[in-house]
């Protein structure tokens, strides 16, 4: 084996230095490295998948959520669970980045609320009361009296509750009348006072704004973002040198960005502390904190760390119960205190009647720093999902690691004392499955991946995490000696080190986590793997050209690693567009090192890619996000190339939702134009139409500048930038994507009871993939072609006119018709030679 230079010497030496040299998990024995990621009853199981995408698909996953712990399986319930609700019936709740946002702020109010061990009261494990809502004053206006009644109605609440006010700043800020107001409708009982949960969130949604309380999006609010993030900016700058140092001369585990904290800490804030009363929407959260209007949190404050009151700091302002006379270094953040993987095992102590198991998916990097950014963006889902569950944190690749003794010492400011050693958060876990700024990320192609990450290194904007190699009994994979060389190296020899570990398949020193979206961005990955006979998965990242990207990479990984087959009747062409270059070659890590198998599915895939070129066929295809009349779509997965398999009992079912909708027919039958860019609402809430306050929030956005794709025509609601949205979100946005998902989930979680009380081979998913079959949403060579044309915003597509999509559209009482066959043609490996059909 050759080495580069002094540098390889060097590895060379580490090498010779290791009494043992542990060895990376070998080509197909990934599945031998990590226990079961979901339960073993789960070939009749249910899981729910939280896709990743910043604040815009926390918001969605929040709504995914609501539905899921307020609609229940009247049909097909297990009466050994503890309810009948979709969440409680569930398996397994499996969260990407933005997913995982949504994950722990449900998962940590079932921890904070289950009783220490020995305590005489039982857990509450009540979750709705956290998802209820009431719709920003300022919708009410696109309301006819017969909608609210309606939309009261649906969310069981009084009609005077379904509107509230909105809040105001405390003391000479604010008009008192206003503030009596806001604080009697949050400070009532029963459901006003649940709402103030999501309030809380919907105020705190722009994570990187630290810890103000702001929602509005007015010019006001941007300028104090704007200057939030300069502030930001102009701590990075100074945290530049010690970075260079630690992360470029020498490649130490410590990372230094103050990026990486403001976002783990505002995930923390927004989802993690819990409002008191009124005064917790009124301020920034550490004036909130001191008021006692939230609680959940600890103070850091010079040499005072750790407290979780302020009875021993002095009062500023008696009449407001204690402002302290604070200096700049007060921080306030949440409290880790059980929010560990010892405290989430605690949770599954009831046996059946325990939650489902959450999953928190990061991604092993393959390799760390300018070795990183120099490869390919691809990946093996086998060996770089990283699960980090309460049993167990482990990648096919590199096996368990114990995260709670693998975190460097930098990170013990985010870690819970309990039973005498510390214990790794799982705040800190979310930050690692949301790592999506960082120099090892594995989504960006050549060259534009290196161009990246190389800025990201240099302006110290990585939010990854290192981990310590070490096994579940805290033994290290790796020498001491190799990793004292790896520290005390500086660069370029250190590289030597690594680059023997990667080229030789042995076990790292260190294991980079970064975004879970660098792999399984759906987080569907092992629940279809470990055969989950039911996946809703919510498909809720970026998507503006419809390229379905994420549920590609899937396809294309479940086929080479597994020999599975993902089948979606309800698309033209499915899987034709899977064959995009950007997405197929993401699959191609290291091919030579894998099973077979692996490789001869690998090799079929870039056949079809080959003939699909040869015959000047567009390799990508886009599905009009603004016209989807659905709101699932139907799929399955099998061991069987034939689509016709999903109709006879398939191996898992696929629930598929997303954030899109037919924008053309929500202008012609849900609302009224009262004057030029100014609608009201006529329809809301109901099977065939969008929530009445996604609605609403859209009919106003649209009254406003700069909603509008100028070249599209099409609003820039559901699918905005990701990383806009995360940076700039505001309450009423926020809202509108939570009620959408929640929307879509409540119906096919009606559909998902009906079908699982018909058993395996169930004539209802049958008749739904028939009907989405014979009304597919079609296909088009490029998303420009998407675009609406004026006057009557529709599209220029044939095959996708009103009455096309008025006949696909899914009504409770719509006859589904089954069918024998659905029609498609067979998958079939190609060669550059041959014809492309049509299913390609």
């Amino acid at each position: 084996m050759r080495f580069p230079n002094l540098g390889g010497w060097l590895g060379a030496a580490a090498f010779a230095l290791s009494p043992v040299v542990a060895a990376m998990t070998p080509p197909g024995a990934e599945d031998q490295a990590c226990r079961p990621v979901v339960p073993h009853d789960a070939d009749a199981g249910i899981a729910i998948t939280l896709a990743g995408g910043g604040t815009k698909a926390s918001s969605f996953a929040m709504g995914v959520l609501a539905a899921s712990v307020t609609n229940q399986l009247e049909l097909s319930r297990d009466p050994t669970r503890f309810d009948s609700s979709l969440f409680w019936q569930s398996d397994a709740v499996s969260s990407v980045s933005g997913g995982s946002y949504a994950a722990f702020y449900a998962y940590s109010r079932l921890i904070r609320n289950r009783p220490e061990a020995g305590a005489p009261q039982p857990a509450d494990k009540n979750l709705q009361r956290y998802f209820r809502d009431c719709i920003p004053a300022g919708l009410q206006s696109r309301f006819s009296p017969e909608l609210i009644t309606a939309e009261a109605t649906r969310r069981g609440m009084p009609e005077q509750d379904l509107f509230c006010p909105t809040p105001v700043g405390a003391g000479s800020r604010a008009d008192p009348e206003a503030l009596a107001a806001a604080r009697a409708y949050w400070n009532g009982e029963g459901p006003r006072r649940d709402t103030l949960h999501q309030q809380f969130v919907r105020c705190h949604a722009d994570i990187l704004t630290w810890q103000r309380c702001e929602f509005g999006n007015s010019v006001g609010a941007r300028i104090r973002s704007n200057t939030t993030y300069g502030a930001l900016v102009g701590v990075s700058l100074l945290s530049l040198p010690m970075a260079w140092v630690a992360n470029t001369i020498f490649d130490w585990p410590i990372n230094l960005s103050p990026s990486r904290i403001v976002y783990r800490e505002g995930i923390g804030i927004s989802y993690g502390l819990e409002p008191v009363d009124a005064r917790a929407l009124e301020r920034d959260i550490s004036e909130a904190a001191q008021v006692g209007a939230v609680r959940h949190f600890v103070i850091d404050q010079g040499v005072d760390r750790g407290e979780t009151n302020f009875a021993n700091h002095t009062p500023r302002d008696n009449a407001e119960a204690g402002l302290l006379d604070r200096g700049d270094d007060l921080r306030i953040r949440p409290d880790p205190a059980r929010l560990t993987f010892a405290g989430l095992a605690s949770l599954y102590a009831d046996g059946r009647q325990s939650p489902p198991r959450w999953v928190i998916n990061a991604t092993a990097a393959p390799s760390r720093s300018i070795l990183g950014w120099t490869g390919r963006n691809d990946t093996n889902f086998d060996r770089d999902i990283f699960h980090m569950s309460a049993d167990q944190q482990c990648a096919g690749g590199v096996g368990a690691i114990n995260v709670d003794l693998a975190l460097p010492d930098l990170e013990n400011h985010d870690r819970s004392l309990q039973k005498g050693r510390r214990n790794a958060s799982l705040l800190t876990a979310v930050n690692a499955s949301a790592a999506f700024f960082d120099a090892n990320q594995r989504v960006y192609g050549q060259p534009v991946r290196f161009g990246v990450a190389l800025a990201q290194h240099v302006f110290n904007l990585n939010w990854g995490l290192d981990l310590r190699n070490l096994d579940e009994a805290g033994e290290a994979k790796t020498s001491e000696a190799r990793r004292a060389i790896h520290l005390a190296l500086p660069a370029p020899l250190y590289l030597g080190e690594s680059y023997a570990a990667y080229v030789t398949d042995h076990d790292p020193v260190y294991v980079r986590l970064v975004d879970g979206g660098s792999s399984d961005n759906l987080g569907a990955y092992a629940p279809i793997v470990e055969g989950v006979k039911d996946v809703i998965v919510s498909d809720h990242a970026e998507d503006k050209g419809g390229s379905m990207g994420d549920l590609c990479l899937l396809r294309n990984e479940l086929l080479i690693r597994k020999g599975l087959h993902l089948h979606v009747p309800g698309l033209a062409g499915w899987p034709r567009g899977c064959y995009d270059e950007l997405v197929l070659r993401r699959s191609s890590r290291r091919m030579a090192g894998t099973t077979q198998a692996a490789r001869d599915a690998h090799t079929a895939l870039e056949a079809v890619g080959d003939a699909m070129d040869a015959h000047a066929e567009p390799r990508v295809r886009s599905y009009p996000i603004w016209g989807w009349p659905y709101p699932f779509l139907a799929g399955c997965v099998s061991r069987d190339a034939d689509p016709d398999s999903c109709l006879r009992g398939p191996r898992t079912r696929l629930w598929i939702i997303k954030p899109a909708f037919d924008y053309p027919d929500w202008r012609r039958r849900q609302t009224v134009e009262q004057r030029a860019d100014d609608r009201v609402l006529t329809r809301c809430g109901e099977d065939d139409t969008l929530p009445c306050e996604s609605s609403a929030f859209l009919a106003r956005l649209l009254a406003g500048k700069g909603a509008i794709d100028d070249n599209l025509l099409t609003p820039i609601f559901p699918q905005d930038s990701t990383v806009s949205m995360t940076i700039n979100s505001y309450a009423d946005l926020v809202g509108a994507y939570r009620e959408l998902g929640r929307h879509y989930t409540a119906i096919a979680t009606r559909e998902l009871d009906k079908v699982r009380a018909e058993g395996a081979g169930s004539p209802r998913f049958a008749a739904l993939l028939c009907h989405q079959a014979a009304h597919p949403i079609p296909a088009a060579m490029a998303d420009k072609t998407l675009g609406l044309s004026l006057p009557d915003y529709e599209f220029s597509l044939e095959k996708w006119t009103r009455a096309e999509r008025d006949a696909a559209r899914y009504r409770r009482d719509l006859p589904f018709v089954g069918c024998s066959t659905l029609g498609l043609p067979l998958f079939a490996p190609l060669t550059v030679g041959d014809r492309v059909p049509e299913a390609f």
